[in-house]
């Protein structure tokens, strides 16, 4: 199978070089956004612009202005929070095979891959977040679970802490911040792009990427991405197919603007997953090899995603506009899956069971509201008052199937275990509706900024079998910015994020069966954003403080209840652009302490929260010897870490990436080569998940090979 698939792209290569060469195909240029450079004008809202060239900071990583959900597109110099959008280039550079776009983010300072091969997962500012938190053009909750290759991204906007003044009504937990996925667009200039690449093991990668603009005026666009990834990855026993397809229509119009958004994906990955949970160990057995695998090679994980996703906006007026969002997207994960290995010896030795798990989540979202500008006296007013809901159905059951050991340093085998016939039951149901109004006041020729936000929120909860349980909550936001000099901003902010309450479940609660008091995690943060020739560095320094579900003992017996508490604060130090004429650099740095403040009898308090590392830091370079090459290189750092209520220490980290690009033309059709080293020294090291006494393995030494053809 493996020398078929290199036959095949071995033809494909030289098929594209001869009938590009055959047919005479035009010159076109290498990226998105250098294909933009004849702009075409538009009355444009912010959701939909995509007939214009995208605006970076010099080495076009990061782009002047982000998408901020119910705010709309907003300079990001000028936003009083800490918000970055990185760019296509950007993701093309710098996601990798293993943990995708994931590994991009990380050039974020708040942000951290949490090196999941299967699933989107990070950390922001010390919370775990997964695709269930993740949005899509704006649309919450829309993002797969399962680990999407990045080719249908356009860019990705990253608001790091609690943020109901920047975003909408999310039902999944968005503590740390959000993270929003812009699909790709039909630029000013057509494309025809074909995509081949050697992914590690013997895995390989088909994708194309076509769009169209149509009309007299260029009004309507057409975009269509789709990809195939199969093969062996490169740990043993562990494959992946991918089948993904993404459709982009949208129309720019005079006075309106509409985006649709199609898509479709199926993952499946066979060999298990890559966490571990921490048993009743002493000490931390040393990282094994993560080329191999240690779950049984008859697991697997499929994926199944489909999307529709609308944004329309409306002009009615030269100060009023209106805007109306829908998002639908049914997720199905078949799982036959492992429950996870257990580490339960200081030498390496594990339990291991598998269980039978298929869920299904149904979403669907609808926002709508107005966005406007008004004067009163010396006073500029820029208005948001705007209503979402959000509904979810989910369907899931299962049960345990299997259980075993295993040891790290040792060859493992399982045996199989024939797969039943299960359909999932409906496991509840869950509404939440938001209402948000939101002034930002400009004072002084705009230099002196002040907003105020007022987000209500009421979550309906129904589990089977269970009567229906309501919350309530309204969070406040405020935030101050003041614009010293063109290339000096300074801010000051409060935001919260409104998390509905849980359901109590567990036999020994007296309280089983309630559900908890909504809880607000809230962020106070101080900021300055500095732009300099061709470098911008951002500062930051944050505290948030987030309630934690503890138990408490009553006269009655034993009560679930969220009065406890952690307070995560921290520095962050991001830059962006130029060191040279040749070098482009991106990257930044976060100190963090994230402790227990309010645990049960005050047993850990004071105590660092598990998974969390105080420091950490990536740097991405690029740098060009010349117009056709590129040479790349990133290293990430990941300081050392608690678990089990600081009983066990994880070692601090560091991963080194090398590459190179480079443009050249096979007869007329322009070519990309790139050829990248992932984790070049090899090593083998533990990544905490924070907040959890959970572990990941590292990605093992990886090369990978891809050819972009410019047709």
């Amino acid at each position: 199978m493996k020398k078929t698939k290199q036959k095949l792209l071995v033809a494909a290569v030289i098929y594209g070089c001869s009938f590009s060469a055959g047919h005479g195909f035009c010159t076109v240029e290498a990226a998105d956004a250098d294909r933009d450079d004849t702009d075409h004008v538009y009355d444009l809202p912010a959701l939909t612009i995509v007939g214009e060239r995208k605006i970076t900071f010099a080495g076009d990583m990061i782009e002047t202005k982000s998408t901020t959900g119910i705010l709309g597109e907003k300079d990001s110099l000028e936003l009083p929070y800490s918000i970055t959008t990185v760019s296509q280039k950007a993701i093309e550079t710098f996601s990798t095979p293993q943990s995708g776009v994931m590994d991009t983010l990380s050039l974020i300072p708040s942000v951290r891959a949490s090196s999941n091969k299967t699933v989107h997962s990070v950390t922001i500012r010390g919370f775990h977040q997964n695709g269930y938190s993740m949005y899509i053009n704006g649309i919450p909750g829309a993002m797969s679970s399962g680990n999407l290759p990045y080719y249908w991204i356009e860019n990705a906007t990253v608001v790091s802490g609690p943020n109901l003044g920047v975003n909408g009504t999310n039902l999944a937990d968005t503590i740390g911040g959000s993270i929003n996925f812009r699909s790709k667009r039909a630029q000013a200039k057509d494309n025809t792009d074909f995509r081949l690449s050697y992914n590690g093991g013997s895995s390989f990668e088909e994708g194309v990427d076509i769009g169209r603009r149509f009309g007299a005026n260029k009004e309507y666009g057409l975009r269509v991405v789709a990809n195939h990834i199969g093969g062996e990855t490169v740990q043993e026993n562990k494959d992946l197919t991918q089948n993904n397809l993404f459709i982009n229509l949208d129309h720019q119009g005079k006075r309106s603007t509409t985006n649709l958004m199609l898509g479709y994906s199926r993952i499946r990955y066979e060999g298990g997953g890559d966490g571990f949970s921490v048993g009743n160990i002493t000490s931390l057995p040393k990282a094994p090899d993560t080329g191999k695998s240690y779950t049984p090679s008859w697991l697997y994980h499929t994926y199944r995603d489909t999307w529709i996703i609308l944004n329309h906006d409306q002009k009615l007026s030269d100060h009023i506009r209106a805007y109306a969002n829908f998002g639908y997207h049914r997720f199905d994960y078949d799982k036959y899956y492992e429950g996870t290995p257990r580490l339960t010896s200081n030498d390496g030795d594990f339990s291991i069971g598998a269980e039978y798990w298929p869920l299904g989540h149904t979403r669907v979202y609808f926002g709508t509201g107005l966005r406007g500008d008004f004067r009163t006296g010396k006073v500029n007013h820029e208005y948001i008052i705007g209503v979402d809901k959000n509904w979810v159905n989910r369907d899931s059951g299962g049960g345990n199937l299997w259980s075993g050991t295993g040891n790290l340093y040792r060859s493992n085998s399982w045996p199989s275990i024939p797969l039943p016939d299960y359909q999932p039951p409906l496991q509840f149901k869950q509404q939440m509706t938001g209402y948000h109004i939101v002034d930002t006041m400009k004072f002084m020729d705009d230099r002196l900024q002040l907003t105020l936000g007022l987000h209500g929120h009421q979550s309906s909860y129904t589990r089977v079998g269970q009567t229906r349980q309501d919350s309530r909550a309204t969070s406040p936001t405020y935030a101050l910015s003041y614009q010293f000099t063109p290339e000096v901003m300074a801010y000051i902010s409060h935001s919260e994020s409104f998390n509905a309450g849980t359901l109590v479940s567990g036999a020994s609660y007296k309280n089983k069966g309630d559900v908890l008091p909504p809880t607000k995690t809230k962020q106070d943060e101080i900021g300055v954003k500095i732009k300099k020739g061709d470098f911008v560095n951002t500062l930051s320094i944050f505290r948030i403080r987030k309630a934690n579900n503890i138990d408490v003992e009553r006269a009655d017996g034993k009560y679930r209840t969220n009065d406890g508490e952690q307070k995560n604060t921290g520095f962050e130090w991001g830059f962006t652009g130029k060191a040279s004429k040749r070098l482009d650099l991106v990257g930044g740095m976060m100190y963090l302490n994230a402790a227990q403040t309010k645990t049960q009898n005050g047993t850990n308090d004071g105590k660092a929260v598990s998974g969390t590392a105080k420091f950490s830091s990536t740097v991405g370079a690029v740098y060009h010897p010349d117009q056709a090459w590129s040479l790349i290189s990133r290293i990430s750092y990941l300081g050392s870490a608690k678990l089990k209520n600081e009983t066990l220490h994880v070692p601090s980290s560091w991963k080194l990436d090398l590459g190179a690009s480079y443009e050249t033309k096979m007869g007329t059709t322009p070519v990309t080569l790139t050829l990248m080293c992932y984790n070049v020294t090899g090593r083998d090291y533990w990544v905490p998940v924070a907040g959890t006494d959970g572990l990941q393995l590292s990605a093992p030494r990886s090369v990978s090979f891809a050819a972009n053809f410019e047709l």
